[in-house]
């Protein structure tokens, strides 16, 4: 966990090894009230990159959505206008 957030590869860790860091933060005993703050920062900071991680997933499904909802608004305004069309030509 040191060299990870030392390196800066945190922010690509896999979702395993960020549950990992955090159950040892969890569990780890800091006497040292100088060195306290680091382990909730960190906690905190693997906390932001899954959030991170859900919020960017749950946009890419809700952009996939989106687009069929257009299809479908898109067909139907093409259906009615059909339907006029045929209604009016009648």
């Amino acid at each position: 966990m040191e060299r990870a957030f030392a390196s800066g590869e945190i922010w690509t860790r896999p979702e395993e090894d960020l549950r990992a860091f955090l159950d040892h933060l969890n569990e780890e005993g800091i006497t040292n009230e100088r060195v306290q703050h680091r382990a909730i920062i960190r906690a905190l900071t693997i906390n932001h990159i899954q959030m991170q991680r859900i919020l960017e997933a749950q946009e890419k499904s809700n952009r996939i959505t989106q687009f069929w909802f257009m299809v479908l608004a898109v067909g139907g305004l093409l259906v009615s206008i059909v339907g006029v069309v045929l209604g009016l030509a009648s």
